[in-house]
């Protein structure tokens, strides 16, 4: 079973490099300002895209195989609890604030801890199609992970990947020189090999 899981790992991270390796080479042999521009607005979109639908498909992944495994609540971090009662905290938003209420969501949680890991909210820890900084903190910090990797590209990530997506949603044009694009690109490499060093483990671990 671990074998699949780590092969899903590296598979999907694997196609979407080559990806954008192949987008580099298209932006390199592009000939005219028009289509400079088209390719860098593809490397912008492209690039953010793969790095915030890796990191959903890592944590995807990753509660895959603790269902799977069926993991009890007890070994993971505490965080994780949020993803077993967060439906229930939506539901207690339309009830009366009174005790009873908080009691059954109490109930709930501690029902949920004797328990294994399933039908987990994912919405948790997943990036929400606004992958900043402080979403990948929030992500690490329920699963239990260190962000210390990434913090070195926080001002790349924020100002970079994130912001220059906006611009080309926005209707932005702009042409990006070749060297660049391929930092651009290899920039979200980076990122995704460091996803995939932060979730791997988990699997060994569990």
């Amino acid at each position: 079973m671990l074998t699949e899981f780590l092969k899903k790992l590296s598979d999907d991270r694997l196609w979407r490099v080559r990806e954008l390796s192949d987008l580099r080479i298209m932006h390199r042999k592009a000939a005219s300002g028009r289509e400079k521009a088209a390719t860098s607005r593809a490397i912008v979109v492209l690039s953010y895209a793969h790095w915030e639908g890796y990191c959903a498909s890592c944590a995807g992944t990753f509660i895959d195989y603790l269902e799977a495994k069926k993991v009890p609540y007890s070994l993971l971090p505490p965080d994780m609890m949020l993803g077993a009662v967060s439906h229930a905290l939506d539901s207690y938003r339309d009830t009366a604030d009174n005790l009873v209420s908080r009691r059954k969501l109490l109930k709930l949680q501690q029902q949920a801890y004797t328990g294994h890991i399933e039908r987990y909210d994912r919405r948790v820890i997943l990036p929400r199609s606004n992958l900043n900084f402080d979403r990948l903190r929030f992500i690490h910090e329920i699963i239990g992970a260190e962000i210390q990797p990434f913090q070195k590209y926080r001002l790349k990530i924020d100002k970079e990947l994130v912001a220059w997506r906006h611009l080309v949603a926005h209707g932005e044009m702009f042409a990006l020189e070749n060297l660049l694009a391929a930092d651009h690109t290899k920039l979200c490499e980076e990122l995704m090999f460091l996803t995939k060093d932060t979730f791997e483990p988990f699997l060994f671990e569990y």
